[in-house]
Formats: C-alpha cells, structure tokens, sequence
C-alpha cells in the first residue's frame, strides 16, 4: 500500500516537472533542489499515514516549487519574452537549442504562433524527426 502511495507521489513530481518545462522555463539547479524537497516532504507524510495534501511541509514544499519557478522566470526574464525550448527529450540538439534559446532571451512581445511552436517542440514532439522540423520552424520564425 505503501509502495504504491509513494510511486503516484514520484509519478506527481514528475508530472510538475514536465509542466514546467512545457511552459518553456528550464529546470535548473535551485528548482530541482526545490521538487526534490517535494518529494521527501511527501514521503515523509506518507510513512506517517498522511495524504501528502494533508502535510503541512508537502504543501510549503509545493508552494516554494511555485515560487522558485516565479522567481527563475523573473530573474531570467522569461515572463515578458518567449518561452524557451527544453532539449531534455532529445538531448542530441542540445547545442543547437541552446543557442536557438539565447536567440528567444532576446526576443520581446514573442508572436502567439513563435509560443505555438515552442509549445509543440517541449510537448508534442515524439522523435528527433519532429523535433528537428520544430527548431527548423523556430529558427525561420526568429529571423
């Protein structure tokens, strides 16, 4: 019973994860650190025979995921640019989308069918083919 409590809890913080980057903001070093905090505040509820949703620590940790991500927005000022490409699926294109996302830090007031396409290259695309052809889409829209 336990086990499985504790998969959908890893399961959970996956899918926060994900989310994240599907809005285009790279996970870095401080929001790791802050997910991985979710995780042991909700293990540590469950032990205890708690619903993670229940814990106080499991809702502060949550909570300070939020603003980790708020602030990391602010910082690198993503919220009034583009979203950024995410190369953690495909990590072969990882030179190319890290420069393609230095090119985006730049843009401002970033066209809704620029955000589309980045939406789809972090989120729907199922093979290097299809990401590729995303990045291609991307870098032609940036020029």
């Amino acid at each position: 019973m336990v086990g499985s409590s504790v998969s959908r809890l890893r399961a959970h913080v996956k899918n926060v994860r994900n989310d994240i980057e599907r809005k285009g903001v790279l996970v870095d070093e401080e929001i790791n650190i802050a997910l991985r905090k979710m995780l042991y505040a909700g293990r540590k509820a469950i032990e205890r025979g708690i619903e993670p949703k229940d814990s106080k620590e499991y809702l502060e940790a949550a909570g300070n995921v939020h603003r980790v991500v708020r602030e990391n927005q602010k910082r690198t000022g993503e919220t009034g640019s583009a979203p950024l490409v995410s190369y953690r699926k495909f990590p072969k294109h990882k030179k190319r989308v890290v420069s393609l996302n230095m090119r985006l830090k730049k843009t401002k007031g970033a066209s809704e069918g620029l955000r589309k396409l980045i939406h789809l290259a972090n989120s729907k695309a199922k093979s290097d083919h299809e990401f590729e052809y995303f990045l291609k889409e991307i870098e032609w829209l940036l020029r």
